[in-house]
């Protein structure tokens, strides 16, 4: 019993405690969306009622730095990640008031702006792709995508100037956000 004379649940094993911080984790995400700023703690209590208990683990869990190295990613994982980043582009584009190509995408976009049955592990990895693509000084050419590039010049070279950002060469030419970062670099 509890000191208010309620019963006092049992104890969570690690799968269930690991899933629960999964699933805080992700609404702490789409609540920082919705605020559009950053979550404290207080947010995570008072907002979305986390056990005090679990506030640190969620937190860390929100604010895993998650690294990509590009040269070291499969094909398929590529092309995965291409998609997704393609399909959470898009979306944004159409639905975000803010322009995001000003402000960038957020985890919490990514969270926002993707299917609701993705594990925070695969969003984080998905904003950890977008972000290391944007943040590329030079292509690496061992995994370029030449042919692909080469036929997508013309189309790309037809818009107007001010649209060739990467987001909009990810929605006007349907393709990921590596394949418009390589033709953006082809086009100068």
């Amino acid at each position: 019993m509890s000191l208010f004379g309620r019963p006092t649940p049992p104890p969570l094993s690690f799968r269930e405690r690991e899933a629960e911080i999964e699933r805080c984790a992700k609404e702490a995400l789409l609540l920082e969306a919705r605020f559009n700023r950053p979550i404290a703690k207080n947010d995570l209590f008072l907002k979305l009622h986390i056990p005090f208990e679990l506030l640190d683990r969620v937190t860390r869990a929100i604010s895993r730095d998650v690294r990509v190295d590009l040269a070291l990613l499969g094909s398929s994982e590529r092309d995965r990640l291409e998609r997704e980043s393609h399909d959470v582009i898009v979306r944004a584009l159409a639905e975000r008031a803010k322009p995001i190509e000003k402000r960038g995408l957020t985890l919490a976009d990514v969270a926002v702006l993707s299917p609701p049955n993705r594990s925070l592990v695969d969003l984080q990895r998905l904003f950890g792709y977008m972000r290391a693509v944007l943040e590329l000084k030079e292509l690496p050419p061992r995994i370029a995508m030449p042919s692909e590039v080469s036929r997508l010049l013309p189309r790309a070279a037809a818009l107007p100037a001010d649209e060739r950002t990467p987001f909009r060469l990810v929605r006007d030419l349907d393709v990921g956000i590596y394949t418009a970062r390589l033709v953006k670099a082809a086009l100068g």
